[in-house]
């Protein structure tokens, strides 16, 4: 395993030691939050498929608005760049801008299409939540 960890860290330009604080960053992250679900639902009750797919639906807007308004910001620094005679950053800039709106334009697309009903067994939200 410390092999692939090594391999891992060093395709993503890290040190071992930086890799591992970020893992374990990350464990300490998803237990707190899996404490704060546990206490909302000692509370509240368990989170139904339902709830978890509208939560779901509400992060992907909002996630799209983010990468609508990245590519915004790409376009108008593609044009400034092109303006100041840059025009290889420009392109760079614009080749990134147009696989950000491909992206979103997928997921748009994706959103679109009908989702499985919440007591589809198939869906993993509902065994999620029967559990």
């Amino acid at each position: 395993m410390l092999a692939r960890v090594r391999t891992d860290a060093g395709a993503c330009g890290m040190s071992l030691s930086s890799w591992l604080a970020d893992a374990a960053d990350e464990r300490l992250r998803l237990q707190g939050l899996r404490l704060v679900v546990e206490d909302w639902e000692a509370a509240h009750g368990v989170i139904t498929a339902d709830e978890l797919h509208a939560f779901e639906a509400r992060v992907a807007a909002a996630n799209l608005e983010q990468a609508s308004e990245a590519a915004r910001h790409l376009r108008d620094l593609a044009q400034r760049l092109q303006s100041d005679r840059e025009p290889s950053a420009a392109m760079r800039v614009t080749d990134l801008m147009a696989a950000l709106e491909e992206s979103v334009k997928a997921a748009k697309e994706r959103r679109a299409m009908p989702s499985k009903p919440a007591d589809d067994p198939t869906d993993p939200r509902h065994r999620k939540a029967a559990s």
